[in-house]
């Protein structure tokens, strides 16, 4: 069985995923608090330092970012998507 992340983690790179497309980048957790977590950008995207609220689903961490950004504590891959392909 392969092991799956089920909390985000101070220090780890994450992949947010855009709502309506299928593009993704990578964020680093920088902080984290039983119900927040703070989120940097690790590429030149444009988007600034973000504190995120965190909710649990099937035993699983989500947040969202920057309006339509969402986070999951499993997306440790990037999707392989790149929006300028689209």
């Amino acid at each position: 069985m392969t092991h799956t992340q089920t909390q985000f983690e101070s220090g780890q790179i994450i992949y947010a995923t855009l709502t309506c497309a299928h593009s993704d980048f990578p964020v680093e957790i920088t902080r984290r608090t039983a119900k927040s977590i703070w989120i940097k950008p690790r590429d030149h995207s444009g988007y600034t330092e973000k504190r995120c609220a965190v909710r649990v689903y099937n035993g699983r961490e989500y947040a969202n970012a920057w309006g339509s950004w969402h986070l999951s504590s499993a997306s440790t891959k990037p999707n392989g998507f790149d929006m300028q392909t689209i």
